[in-house]
């Protein structure tokens, strides 16, 4: 978290929290939510200031019910997730987060769409020390790119929903088995709250 966002926040410690303007697209682009889009349920604009995404990037958190929020000087703007809170990208050899993290990848799953999703670690993200378990949709973008990393196994069933479709080569040469996931299982899995606007009082 920026410094600067720390000194707001003793400052200013009983700002209101602010639901449904911000938002988290499936190709894990920002966008901003008006009134207008709120009411009509559609994504918004995507961000395309470079300044205000690293600021994003830099100040998004978790809460302890699971809400992911961008802490905005004083404020928290709690974040939609279309899908996951974290959206993976795939280049040059190595697996990233759209916050440019590095993200280790320990379990690969499919779920009945067909989408492809990476549990792993983010080391040190946004100033924490510790390593946490995090997943990530990979984004449509980069199915070609990880095409190569796949061995589909022979004679797989696409209309099986529990059956593995294959393997996923990891850069350094490790091979998971892709397992399966439907995706309403994704959030209580992972202890993500996907629409914080519709559970703003988790704990009453």
């Amino acid at each position: 978290m920026d410094d600067i966002v720390k000194q707001a926040m003793r400052k200013w410690p009983d700002v209101p929290n602010c639901f449904g303007w911000l938002a988290l697209d499936r190709r894990g682009q920002w966008r901003m939510r008006d009134d207008a889009a709120q009411q009509a349920g559609a994504a918004g604009d995507p961000i395309r200031h470079d300044g205000l995404v690293q600021f994003i990037a830099r100040n998004y958190q978790c809460d302890t019910d699971g809400r992911w929020f961008f802490q905005n000087g004083p404020q928290r703007v709690f974040v939609e997730l279309e899908y996951t809170p974290w959206v993976a990208h795939f280049h040059a050899g190595r697996f990233t987060v759209m916050t440019g993290d590095p993200l280790h990848v320990e379990t690969c799953l499919m779920d009945e769409q067909g989408n492809l999703l990476l549990a792993g670690t983010l080391d040190g993200i946004h100033g924490q020390s510790a390593r946490h378990r995090h997943i990530a949709l990979l984004s449509d973008t980069d199915l070609q790119a990880i095409e190569t990393c796949i061995a589909w196994r022979d004679g797989y069933d696409e209309d099986d929903a529990d059956a593995s479709p294959g393997d996923l080569a990891l850069p350094d040469g490790k091979h998971l088995p892709i397992g399966r996931i439907r995706a309403d299982e994704i959030a209580p899995c992972f202890g993500f709250i996907a629409s914080p606007q519709r559970h703003p009082h988790v704990n009453g």
